[in-house]
């Protein structure tokens, strides 16, 4: 190694200098050529550059031929600056300047046709540059121009002289003079024998300008480390594996180069998304442990890593591992841009949505794990084992930021989950056992829900959720274009006084006098029961008004929650609307109760203590890819046939209303196995299930406008139902009779769909709103309210009373599926009530009439303290009475 302060002329000196062809492209900017000519034209600096690496490769034509390490930009902007200068100086003495110009720019060679000598630049730049330099330097060029840097440099240097015109020669003398003096050093270069190793060099410079990325310096390593191990004879080879795994990869084209050059904040520091690629890489391979390195050694651990490796085909297979990688990273992190419509069942868009939202991506490395383990098929689909990889992420991510469970160790966990040392299942069965992530920790998080992004992400999954089940006309919607709104406004003091609704106590509404009120309704504000979703930002003028306005708004130009098209804030316009307007405390917990149910039974965390979750991730010492971690609904499969009250509680719902209900479900909660698979296409299911010889499942490629025809072009499957089960897709055939619900039901029920959640799936969206909600979730509020003592008091007044109660029960095993109770309010009546209204429902399942019945009595059924069942009337409940379900006792029907 040579080292030393240099001229330009000296570096330039009777000598060939390349780009290595995986060196980036021209990067310097105006503020950069401005810099150099104000150093250049400064009389009183010493005009320090910077340095320059040289290494030597051999020779060509007789001449010394140099790879450049370090100061392409700087010996590129200083070649078109002393092309300009020379060009300018031509006015006072064309002949003198043109030949120094040659001199120092280019060697000449004997021409390729054999005739005369030719002119070829000492600069040689990689492919991207080379056209537009030699354009600029010669004045044409065979290669095409790839490249504006170049070009624009060399005009901006012309145009500043023309700008200057009164200084331009004086100017263009002192540069030239300076670049040509030798004794004039204004570089330190460095020369450096085959045998160097260019990079530690490198490594220890400081070098002014724009500085390389974490990419650029990896990218250099590592074709510079193939070169050396493959030699001089194999250039070619080196440069194909360059063009076919990095180059296609990250900048065949303009889009291409935009994408993995965009920059995405990560905590303080902002990377691009090649820099955040390779980091998820270096994290796969196991040669980057997060918990030890900072991301600033991320390129010292690539260099260590390709050092160690000392075979160039091991090499070769590293770089196009890369580009498989990259290719699986941007089809997942890329595939979700701005206009992006979201479904429920499109589990790659909603892991990134939820991760997004959530701020992280710290299992970035994991996801490129999954997708390399379990890639998506060519149209799209994925297997069983990347959906529940995924599902168990965004679980994981979600339920720590609502419980408010820390994050610092997601980057141990990711890099444990990689490795099969321990997977998120068992983290997250840890975590629930000790109490760290628990359902109550969710019921308490989204009570204060100050992150709007957390928020906004979770009502937007519920929304498409919901959609999805109900075979909604629209169940893909735009991120982007929801906003969130809170219903009683976070700048509430105005028009929402603390008079004005009252502030109720939240759990029994009753109206308080406390000196803390204020801050009650403050923090009623932040609960996820009070946030809707819009679709666009509501008008500043009744954003904060009170609540008559705020839901009807104020003309065409001010529209209210009124006016939104999601579902869930169509229901709390109907509540509102319904209830006089009334929306206080306690309306907004009953709300987040119900949402909070809901957000539990699609990533709670109920059944992740279970032991077999923990001793099959064991068996298999599999990653988290392999381990599913239990949804709180989900139901283990049971052999019990279906009671036969159920079966003629839905005489009235077509076969066909429940198939297109149920069949969904059992696919997306992954009830089905291959067997069942199997018995679904065959003759034995068509047998059973009474569908006039139609398989009941038909695998279908795509072509839905053809496969949904039998031979007769007449349409025989459901279109719309698409059913994914692994890798393949399924239609659901539409032709059932009557004669097999029967056997549909008693089959579906053996697979984890029990009586009420069938009910619950074929009502219409009216009749779930007013009844399923209050049956599947006030019983147990009672019971657990009771258990509280809560209303114990009220008992001894011959009355079953809560202030804010309107639980409307059906009678435990008393009254036919078919009759659902929907009054409100009932259970506030005194013992004495003399009736009850029930709703006959016809096979839409929507109101259709009422009828009246006599109520004989109201009681209590459960066990004493000594465990004996027993039953109690509700004016009479002795102590340790441990009440299990409430009975109405029904007499006559008298209208």
């Amino acid at each position: 190694m040579k080292a030393e302060a240099q001229s330009f002329a000296s570096i330039m000196a009777n000598k060939y200098i390349e780009v290595p062809f995986f060196q980036r492209e021209y990067v310097w900017e105006e503020k950069n050529w401005r810099d150099l000519i104000d150093n250049l034209l400064d009389v009183d600096d010493t005009h320090f550059l910077g340095s320059v690496i040289l290494k030597l490769r051999g020779t060509r034509d007789g001449v010394a031929e140099w790879s450049i390490i370090d100061g392409q930009q700087r010996l590129t902007t200083l070649s078109l600056l002393f092309d300009i200068c020379c060009k300018v100086l031509q006015q006072i003495n064309h002949e003198f300047y043109e030949e120094k110009r040659k001199e120092m720019l280019f060697i000449k060679t004997q021409a390729p046709n054999g005739q005369g000598m030719a002119l070829v630049p000492k600069l040689r730049h990689s492919e991207t540059d080379r056209g537009a330099f030699e354009t600029c330097v010669l004045g044409h060029s065979s290669h095409p121009l790839r490249s504006n840097g170049v070009l624009e440099c060399h005009e901006w240097f012309k145009n500043h002289f023309v700008q200057n015109e009164a200084d331009a020669i004086e100017d263009a003398r002192r540069i030239f003079n300076l670049l040509t003096d030798w004794q004039r050093p204004i570089l330190v270069g460095i020369e450096l024998h085959e045998s160097d190793n260019e990079q530690s060099i490198f490594d220890t410079i400081n070098s002014a300008g724009v500085r390389l990325t974490a990419a650029d310096t990896i990218k250099n390593h590592l074709f510079q480390r193939l070169l050396d191990l493959s030699g001089n004879e194999h250039v070619d080879e080196v440069v194909g594996v360059y063009e076919q795994f990095w180059k296609m990869t990250f900048s065949d084209s303009s889009e291409t180069l935009n994408y993995w050059s965009s920059e995405f904040s990560q905590g303080r520091i902002n990377r691009t998304a090649q820099e955040i690629l390779l980091h998820c890489v270096a994290v796969v391979e196991g040669f980057y442990d997060p918990n030890r390195h900072s991301t600033n050694e991320l390129a010292t651990c690539y260099k260590e890593h390709i050092d160690n490796i000392d075979s160039a085909s091991v090499l070769r297979d590293f770089a196009e591992n890369i580009a498989c990688y990259a290719k699986r990273y941007r089809d997942f992190f890329g595939s979700v841009a701005d206009g992006y419509l979201y479904q429920f069942n499109d589990v790659c868009g909603k892991t990134l949505n939820i991760l997004r939202s959530c701020d992280t991506s710290t299992f970035d490395p994991l996801i490129l794990k999954l997708l390399t383990d379990h890639p998506p098929a060519e149209d799209g689909t994925i297997s069983e084992e990347l959906r529940k990889g995924l599902d168990a992420i965004a679980q994981y991510v979600l339920l720590h930021v609502v419980c408010g469970e820390s994050t610092k160790n997601f980057n141990k966990e990711c890099s444990m989950a990689i490795a099969g040392t321990k997977t998120l299942a068992e983290h997250l069965v840890e975590k629930v056992s000790e109490g760290r992530i628990s359902d109550e920790g969710v019921r308490s998080g989204l009570k204060r829900m100050k992150h709007n992004t957390i928020a906004r992400c979770i009502l937007f999954w519920l929304e498409l959720k919901r959609r999805s089940h109900q075979f909604s006309d629209i169940n893909a919607l735009h991120d982007t274009t929801m906003s969130l709104e809170h219903i009683m406004p976070q700048k509430w003091m105005e028009f929402w006084p603390v008079s004005m609704p009252p502030v109720v106590d939240a759990e029994t509404g009753v109206v308080l006098n406390r000196p803390d009120v204020a801050e009650l309704r403050k923090c009623a504000v932040y609960e996820i029961g009070n946030m809707a979703l819009v679709n666009q930002k509501l008008n500043t003028s009744i954003r904060n008004r009170a609540i008559r306005e705020k839901v009807l708004g104020n003309g065409p130009r001010k529209p209210g929650l009124g006016a939104s098209d999601m579902l869930y804030t169509k229901d709390v316009v109907g509540l509102v609307t319904g209830n006089n307007f009334l929306w206080n405390e306690k309306t907004i917990r009953d709300r987040t109760n119900k949402l909070t149910e809901e957000f539990l039974a699609t990533w709670g965390a109920g059944e992740a203590r279970r032991d077999d979750a923990v001793e099959n991730s064991h068996e298999t010492n599999a990653p988290a890819s392999q381990i599913e971690i239990v949804p709180h609904t989900h139901v283990v499969h049971s052999a019990s046939p279906l009671p036969e009250s159920v079966i003629d509680g839905l005489d009235n719902v077509k076969i066909s209303t429940i198939a297109k209900a149920v069949f969904p479900i059992l696919f997306e909660e992954n009830k089905l196995t291959d067997e069942d698979i199997a018995f679904l296409k065959s003759d034995d299911a068509c047998a059973q299930f009474k569908t006039n010889h139609y398989q009941v499942l038909k695998e279908t490629n795509g072509d839905i406008a053809v496969d949904t025809k039998d031979a007769n072009g007449i349409n025989r499957f459901y279109a719309k139902i698409i059913l994914h089960h692994g890798e393949k897709r399924y239609l659901l055939t539409s032709q059932w009779r009557a004669d097999g619900k029967t056997s549909l039901l008693e089959w579906v029920a053996s697979h984890g769909i029990n009586q009420d959640r069938i009910v619950a799936l074929c009502m219409s969206n009216e009749a779930k709103a007013m009844c399923v909600d209050k049956f599947d979730m006030g019983m147990q509020v009672l019971i657990d309210d009771l258990r509280a003592g809560k209303i114990k008091a009220k008992m001894s007044e011959g009355r079953f009373v809560m202030e804010e109660d309107r639980y409307d029960k059906v009678a435990e095993g008393k009254v036919s599926r078919e009759w659902v109770l929907l009054t409100r309010g009932q259970l506030k009546r005194s013992v004495g009530i003399k009736t009850v209204r029930l709703y006959k429902f016809d096979g839409t399942l929507k109101p259709k009439k009422y009828m009246r019945w006599e109520v004989v009595s109201v009681g209590l059924e459960g066990e004493d303290c000594n465990g004996n069942s027993c039953e109690y009337d509700v004016v009479n409940v002795p102590n340790g009475f441990k009440p299990e379900s409430i009975v109405i006792h029904l007499g006559k029907r008298i209208g």
